[in-house]
C-alpha cells in the first residue's frame, strides 16, 4: 500500500516537473525572441548613426505589412521604456540601452537554461527511480 502510494507522489511529482520544464522552456523562447529583436535595433541604430542624409525606408505597419517613407536623419531616437513611457534618447545613448537590455537577457537565458538541465536532471533521476522499483 505504502509502495502505490508512494508511486503515485512520484508520478505527481514528475508531471509537476514536466509543467515547470514547460514553464521554463516558454520563457527561454521569449527570451530567444527579445534577443534577435535587440540585436536587429542594434543594426538598425548602427546603420542610423552612419546615416549623412535621409533615407528611404520601410515602415512596419503591423500583422507584416509595411509601407515606403522617408527616414529623416537625426541624432535622437524615440525610445520606449516601459508602461507606455517613450523618451527621447541620443542614438549613443539608445545603444547603449540596447546592450544593457542584451546583457541582462543574456543573464536571464542563462538562469533559464541552466534551471531547465536542473529540471530535467531531476526528471530523470525520478524516471530511472521509478524504473527501478
Amino acid at each position: 500500500m505504502a509502495n502505490e502510494n508512494d508511486m503515485q507522489q512520484a508520478v505527481l511529482q514528475m508531471q509537476y516537473l514536466e509543467q515547470q520544464m514547460n514553464f521554463v522552456q516558454q520563457q527561454i523562447n521569449a527570451i530567444n525572441g527579445m534577443l534577435s529583436e535587440v540585436e536587429a535595433t542594434l543594426v538598425s541604430l548602427g546603420s542610423m548613426k552612419g546615416m549623412k542624409a535621409d533615407a528611404n525606408s520601410l515602415s512596419l505597419l503591423g500583422s507584416g505589412v509595411y509601407a515606403n517613407s522617408v527616414l529623416k536623419k537625426s541624432d535622437t531616437v524615440l525610445v520606449e521604456m516601459g508602461g507606455g513611457v517613450v523618451i527621447e534618447k541620443t542614438i549613443a545613448e539608445a545603444v547603449a540601452l540596447m546592450e544593457n537590455r542584451q546583457k541582462s537577457a543574456e543573464e536571464q537565458l542563462t538562469k533559464m537554461t541552466n534551471m531547465a538541465s536542473s529540471l530535467e536532471s531531476q526528471y530523470m533521476g525520478m524516471a530511472q527511480a521509478m524504473r527501478g522499483k
